[in-house]
């Protein structure tokens, strides 16, 4: 990918439509921000309303949802809250969020879903929605539940549902999105199944150049 602030002019943009759903303004405004969707499996990484890079990615097998134990991705607005893993080999397996002696290799199999590679701590912005309780006084909190963007030992199901909560990530892709992305990134994961505001502002026009 090139330098962010020297990205190509031609470079698709967020249609007015995502910026609603999104509420990107808000959120996001120009500056960097990361889109994960469930319905196409892949992950945007967005400057200025332009999509930089695109790559695959998987989000959970069960679904959307953000209860505690439901091993499903929870929707909304998140943030990077912390990044591990710099300067680590391809395959390094992380447990408890701490690298391991452990190096997984392509090919290799294993009957465990792996941490590998790069580690992108996620906490939910939106009371109720993925951070604290819902109204029924669920546990949905994000952080709590160590819902993670991340590398993966299974690498050949990115691209469709298969994760268990986390969305996970082609090894190399995660090296590359790591040295992009900042503690504090902005990330956003459709859908989010609340009622769309009365009135946003957009940020940026459709064919913003």
């Amino acid at each position: 990918m090139n330098d962010l602030e020297n990205m190509d002019p031609a470079a698709p943009a967020l249609s007015l439509e995502e910026q609603v759903q999104a509420d990107w303004a808000t959120w996001v405004g120009e500056d960097l921000g990361v889109w994960v969707s469930v319905a196409r499996q892949d992950l945007r990484l967005i400057k200025h309303c332009q999509v930089l890079w695109t790559v695959p990615c998987a989000t959970a097998e069960k679904g959307v949802g953000a209860r505690l134990n439901t091993n499903q991705t929870p929707p909304g607005w998140h943030r990077i809250r912390e990044k591990i893993g710099d300067g680590k080999p391809i395959g390094q397996v992380f447990r408890s969020k701490k690298a391991t002696a452990e190096i997984w290799k392509p090919g290799q199999k294993v009957p465990e879903d792996l941490v590998l590679t790069r580690v992108f701590i996620l906490d939910g912005l939106e009371p109720g929605i993925n951070k604290d309780k819902d109204a029924q006084g669920v546990v949905v909190d994000s952080f709590q539940r160590l819902i993670y963007m991340h590398g993966t030992n299974d690498e050949e199901n990115i691209g469709k549902p298969s994760s268990k909560g986390c969305i996970r990530l082609r090894n190399e892709d995660a090296v590359e999105l790591f040295d992009w992305v900042a503690v504090g990134t902005p990330v956003y994961i459709e859908p989010l199944p609340v009622v769309k505001p009365a009135f946003v502002t957009i940020v940026c026009p459709a064919d913003h150049k």
